[in-house]
């Protein structure tokens, strides 16, 4: 009687764009493989892959296990970081300070004109972040299996309002409205209604500009069998698996 243990870790990294779930390969062998496992999985990943491949296997006894981390990323992660050190949120603030005759340090000012620069950037091109962590226990025991899998996606996308990136502020000692433009470090009158329809500090305090985080998660615990067909045109393998599954999902907003 022989017996196997295996156990692996994988890691793959790529640069493409967030997307909606999809199939996850799991076990270090398809991972190795692209994902091009399911002909050929091993008896202990039959359960999550294929239960007819149970019907023949190389070893009386086999365990794997195995976890792997998939990350897509794409115009976010650098984004968002100089977005955090220009601390966009208290430039704000000391604009509506400011207003409407202090004039702003050339610090700020930069810091305003970069910021903005990001945002007009991130409104207008697609970008993201995608992990998709992964964890299998397989275990097989002659034409039966059992195992326990994990496969889950988690992804971060920001929603910027294109319409909403201009530098209207409002004076809460006056209840009046400032424009500002960083170019010439000017204050002008405006509107409330202005403010409503262009302000990037309106989009952020009303939730019209964010990062949305949204994640789903499935476990999978499948008792297995794979039965051996003998015929004159060679052997034929079916299976079936008996199958607890869990899942879950999450979706949430932050502010930028």
């Amino acid at each position: 009687m022989r017996s196997l243990i295996k156990q692996g870790f994988g890691l793959c990294i790529a640069v493409a764009t967030a997307n909606a779930i999809g199939f996850q390969p799991l076990g270090f062998q398809s991972m190795g493989m692209g994902g091009a496992g399911v002909a050929s999985a091993s008896s202990s990943m039959a359960g999550y892959y294929n239960p007819a491949l149970l019907a023949v296997h190389d070893y009386a006894t086999e365990i794997s296990l195995s976890a792997g981390m998939g990350i897509m990323e794409h115009n976010l992660a650098d984004n968002i970081d100089a977005l955090s050190k220009n601390d966009l949120t208290g430039t704000i603030d000391k604009i509506a300070d400011n207003a409407p005759t202090s004039a702003n340090d050339s610090e700020t000012i930069e810091r305003i004109q970069n910021s903005l620069d990001i945002l007009k950037k991130m409104a207008n091109e697609k970008s993201g972040l995608v992990l998709t962590p992964g964890f299998s226990f397989g275990m097989q025991i002659m034409s039966f299996s059992l195992g326990a899998y994990m496969t889950s996606e988690m992804s971060a996308e920001p929603n910027i309002d294109a319409d909403h990136l201009s530098l209207i502020v409002k004076d809460s000692d006056t209840n009046n409205y400032y424009k500002y433009d960083p170019t010439d470090d000017t204050y002008t009158v405006t509107t409330e209604d202005e403010y409503k329809n262009k302000s990037l500090e309106y989009a952020i305090d009303n939730g019209l500009t964010y990062l949305s985080l949204e994640g789903i998660s499935l476990t999978e615990i499948p008792l297995s069998y794979g039965h051996a067909i003998n015929t004159l045109y060679g052997t034929f393998g079916v299976g079936g698996s008996l199958k607890y599954m869990y899942g879950t999902t999450f979706s949430t907003k932050i502010d930028v």
